[in-house]
């Protein structure tokens, strides 16, 4: 069970290890748990400290400390060290037993506390990086209470909650939409969240697409080319340099936009030699480490646009942009827009 079961059974465990780079999901369970404890209007049930300033022995202290005015006690430590692999020049890496050569100050306190936990009272432990699962700190938290691991959302689970989102508000998400919000929020639920939210308060609309609020969605430069590329494979000049007008004014570079590009470019080389050869979109999807299957149709379709000798000499010519703007003999916003121009022709 997770911390919403135990929270729901109401049935604590005296200790857990929040973990995990996904912080959004982690600062909400860490929420929720301090909601059970009456939230911030209860101080005196909650105590909050960074590990910079608090050692395990002090931690363990303050749980075992309650209030006169109730039994009940969280204490939450932020950003703890003490689960980090320990650093040795000789380690043996398939050790399960392996133990720190130095022991956490305050670890004695810790396991003991553990072995007789007040009740009703709670030790909240909090960091980003992962565990070594071998130390003992570990293995007693895996034992005795819990270890929740927050991981960023992978482009499935990202689109499955979105989905979820727009239907528990009433709404049904087009595709397009689901796609297109997913690849800009470029891995953060906090972001995401936060343009469902703006979604949300444009549209009265229960069924909803891209195009019903693409203008307020904030733009992601990874998608800007992806459309900046869909312009000049379509052979839209115009509309090509209006994108890249666009993507100035929001203040991206010129050289940033001429390395995406050509990096866009390559990877146009690479499926359409990957056509040529048989493969089908999944091969190409996973050779190029594309998150969402749009990129690689989108890829798969502008490729066929191209011949190899077309795709080569837009590469050379980006290239060569980049190169003399960094030696000082070529100005990079000309040249990308000359460059622009003439793959459109």
């Amino acid at each position: 069970m997770g911390i919403y079961e135990d929270i729901k059974n109401k049935a604590l465990k005296p200790c857990y290890l929040f973990y995990g780079e996904e912080s959004y999901l982690l600062s909400k369970a860490v929420s929720t748990l301090k909601g059970y404890f009456g939230g911030e209007e209860n101080a005196f049930n909650i105590d909050i400290f960074d590990a910079e300033n608090c050692t395990l022995a002090d931690a363990v202290q303050a749980v075992s400390t309650v209030s006169f005015f109730s039994t009940q006690k969280l204490v939450i430590v932020k950003n703890v060290p003490w689960f980090s692999p320990a650093k040795r020049k000789t380690a043996t890496a398939d050790d399960e037993n392996e133990t720190p050569a130095k022991a956490v100050a305050g670890q004695d306190d810790f396991l003991q506390y553990l072995a007789n936990p007040l009740p009703d009272c709670c030790l909240l432990l909090c960091t980003q990086a992962p565990p070594d699962k071998r130390l003992s700190l570990f293995k007693a938290v895996q034992k005795h209470g819990g270890v929740e691991n927050f991981e960023q959302y992978k482009k499935d689970r990202l689109i499955v909650w979105l989905k979820e989102f727009f239907n528990q508000k009433g709404i049904t998400a087009r595709q397009d939409l689901l796609d297109n919000m997913a690849a800009a929020c470029g891995g953060s639920l906090e972001m995401l969240e936060h343009e469902a939210e703006k979604v949300l308060l444009f549209t009265d609309q229960k069924v909803i697409g891209l195009a019903d609020c693409k203008e307020i969605l904030s733009p992601s430069t990874e998608l800007s080319v992806f459309e900046l590329t869909d312009a000049v494979s379509q052979k839209q000049g115009v509309k090509a340099l209006e994108l890249y007008e666009e993507m100035l004014a929001r203040g991206e570079a010129s050289q940033k936009i001429a390395a995406l590009l050509i990096k866009q470019f390559h990877q146009l080389l690479i499926t359409a030699d990957m056509q040529k050869q048989g493969f089908g979109t999944q091969s190409i999807k996973q050779e190029l480490d594309l998150r969402f299957d749009f990129m690689v149709t989108k890829l798969c379709r502008n490729a066929q646009l191209f011949s190899t000798g077309e795709l080569m000499r837009n590469i050379d010519a980006l290239l060569t942009a980049d190169f003399n703007s960094k030696t000082g003999s070529g100005n990079i916003d000309e040249a990308l827009k000359d460059i622009l121009l003439k793959i459109s022709v």
